[in-house]
């Protein structure tokens, strides 16, 4: 089909050229608020959980529209469709490594007291709160004594400061036939962790619950 100049159309229509171009612009508006619900439709059935990309790809299936992912942004930036971050849970997480890691016998048996010096160390970790933030701390003791082997604080729950604190204790104490005593945390049944121990023939031991018998030693006056 042949192209005809726009100046020809608008006389053989009868309009000017100032007015085609306006009812063009005002077409483009129209256009733009259509897609604009379009978008946000998508976004709040998602309960605010849609990306541009997610919402590129359903313009596509459900409406078979092809729309630029740039157009999508910029619509969404526009009218602060801001999408929420969709946070790992925790506690389902922590529940899925242990299904996955290897949870070792209890040795100890909440017989602390009853344990030699430097037989049986026990490690836990706890939580610092301050000025809004928190620090890690991660501390071994030996049960009998409740001598502070090693400590070490931490901005963050990765596997590093645990080895730290593991390392930094056998290093100091080098001792034959040491068992560690520690609840089922997720870092305690990391394949890191146990890997650690072995290689230094050291015996590892879980309690079923979690084991808060540090925090009671560091501060007797808690209720934890």
């Amino acid at each position: 089909m042949k192209d005809y100049p726009i100046s020809l159309l608008c006389k053989i229509a009868g309009v000017s050229k100032s007015g085609y171009y306006k009812w063009w612009k005002n077409l483009d508006k129209v256009k733009d608020e259509f897609d604009i619900l379009l978008i946000a439709e998508m976004f709040f059935k998602s309960k605010q959980k849609a990306g541009f990309r997610t919402i590129k790809m359903k313009l596509l299936t459900d409406y078979g529209i092809i729309m630029n992912h740039k157009k999508i942004i910029r619509i969404m930036k526009k009218y602060g469709m801001t999408t929420k971050i969709r946070r790992t849970n925790p506690y389902k997480l922590a529940a899925r490594i242990r299904q996955d890691n290897i949870v070792c016998p209890n040795l100890v048996n909440r017989k602390f007291k009853e344990q030699e010096p430097n037989t049986v160390y026990s490690t836990d970790i706890t939580y610092l709160k301050y000025s809004g933030n928190t620090a890690f701390l991660s501390v071994m003791l030996d049960v009998k004594t409740s001598e502070i082997i090693s400590y070490s604080l931490s901005d963050n729950l990765q596997m590093g400061f645990i080895i730290y604190t593991i390392n930094s204790g056998i290093r100091k104490y080098p001792l034959d036939n040491l068992i560690i005593h520690s609840d089922r945390g997720v870092h305690y049944t990391n394949n890191v962790y146990q890997m650690l121990l072995k290689s230094n023939n050291i015996q590892q031991s879980m309690s079923a619950p979690a084991t808060r018998e540090i925090m009671r030693r560091l501060n007797p006056s808690s209720d934890i």
